[in-house]
């Protein structure tokens, strides 16, 4: 009996010595599998957006400042990336104020820019069924645009965007076009960026929108709205917010760019990016998110208040929430080894941990966004921007991918279904134990 009840202790030291090193078994993506160019171009580039479909295949979309200037997509499928398919040669108009959208559902990619000059026209085009359709006008005359959309749980994108007088104006899907678009809210600044996500469907859902400043028009801060889209009433918000106004500190000039997400029950987030460009300014990047009771947590700053130009972000932080809740931010920045980091939290930001992605050779004014594959089970993440070290020489511009590859379960600490199995076998053994008479037990 003495033997059966060393069993039990050891077994309860071996389940809480398994429970301690847990921990370990959460940490995120830490090993660079492969890494490789995606495009080498002499104009500059600019990696404007990406989305993951349900197949884990990935859908990327750059702007390039060539002779044409176009607009171009890639996919990321099987391990590989495709060549360029060149979604619209501007011949020289370009793109107004260079934003675009994509976003996936049920296989149907949707990608929404804004072009040519000014005033310009906002449009559309879908890839399904292995093709693209035409491009179609969402709404003409419109001037100064910012803008991004989300796509609702039944399929139906909702579209936020600024126009010429910083009034921010909404559309969505009606299944053949979009709606007119509702003049919602006055900003007050200059927009420099903006994200859009929505939570639920037409019938259960909300939509939320942040809208970054510049600081060349006014104050400089991030102007949050929310509202319920049931019965699509988009002409009033429910909740309207300024954040970071404190924080950024932004001169007039200076340049934000925000990307947004969600947390794995739907709480809204962001990462923000403040670029002052100017020798000992603030170049600063921020995470914020609003907590379970819909109050918002304290920003948590990524770069020491004050960084000095060397330590200059890149453009856009990449903003990724894994299935298990795990919270990705990748970004570069210009010290001496011009550093693509990542940090990485798995208890809602608060607390982080961090790995560089590269050391040497990051473009320190790029842009970055993460995706996740699901075959095999990696993150992804791409950059795209300005890198002397990198053919085609010091005015040559790329994008280039890292794969971060998931540790494999049993690679340092046992399973889930291992730990269950000990637990078992040590309350198997306590019970039976207990169920001995007390007799047989006082001999023990």
């Amino acid at each position: 009996m003495k033997t059966l009840k060393r069993l039990v202790a050891i077994s309860t030291l071996v389940v809480l010595g398994l429970i301690q090193l847990m921990p370990s078994a959460l940490a995120a993506y830490t090993t660079v599998s492969s890494n490789e160019n995606i495009d080498n171009v002499d104009n500059t580039p600019m990696l404007v957006d990406s989305t993951t479909d349900s197949n884990g295949d990935i859908h990327l979309i750059t702007y390039l400042f060539n002779a044409n200037l176009e607009l171009r997509y890639y996919k990321y499928s099987g391990g590989s990336w495709s060549s360029e398919t060149i979604l619209k040669n501007f011949n020289g108009t370009g793109l107004n104020l260079a934003d675009a959208k994509i976003d996936e559902h049920d296989g149907t990619v949707w990608v929404i820019w804004t072009a040519g000059g000014e005033p310009g026209e906002m449009k559309y085009k879908k890839y399904s069924g292995g093709s693209w359709g035409s491009e179609t006008t969402v709404i003409s005359d419109i001037w100064g645009t910012r803008l991004d959309f989300s796509i609702t749980s039944d399929g139906i994108p909702y579209l936020a965007f600024t126009d010429g007088s910083s009034n921010l104006r909404t559309t969505k899907w009606t299944g053949s076009a979009f709606s007119v678009a509702d003049q919602v809210a006055s900003i007050g600044m200059a927009p420099a960026s903006m994200g859009v996500e929505t939570t639920g469907s037409t019938t259960t859902g909300e939509l939320h929108v942040a809208v970054q400043g510049d600081g060349s028009g006014g104050p400089t801060s991030v102007k949050y709205y929310e509202t319920d889209i049931v019965g699509g009433d988009l002409d009033t918000w429910d909740s309207v917010e300024t954040l970071l106004s404190s924080q950024i500190l932004n001169p007039a000039g200076q340049v934000g760019f925000i990307n947004t997400g969600l947390s794995a029950d739907n709480r809204f987030r962001f990462v923000s990016t403040s670029i002052n460009g100017a020798k000992d300014e603030d170049d600063r990047i921020f995470y914020l998110s609003k907590n379970s009771g819909g109050t918002w947590n304290d920003p948590v700053q990524f770069l020491d208040t004050g960084a000095p130009f060397d330590e200059q972000p890149g453009r856009r932080a990449g903003l990724f929430t894994d299935t298990d809740g795990t919270i990705y931010v990748a970004y570069s920045h210009m010290t001496e080894s011009d550093i693509l980091e990542m940090k990485y939290s798995s208890n809602e930001g608060s607390t982080w941990g961090s790995m560089p992605i590269t050391t040497t050779g990051a473009a320190g004014d790029s842009q970055v966004v993460i995706n996740k594959t699901t075959s095999p089970d990696q993150l992804v993440v791409v950059q795209g921007g300005h890198d002397a070290n990198f053919d085609p020489g010091p005015l040559g511009f790329l994008f280039k991918s890292f794969y971060l590859t998931e540790p494999e379960e049993g690679a340092s600490v046992p399973e889930f279904k291992t730990y269950m199995l000990i637990l078992t076998l040590m309350i198997g053994m306590g019970l039976i134990y207990k169920a001995m008479p007390k007799t047989v037990r006082s001999k023990a």
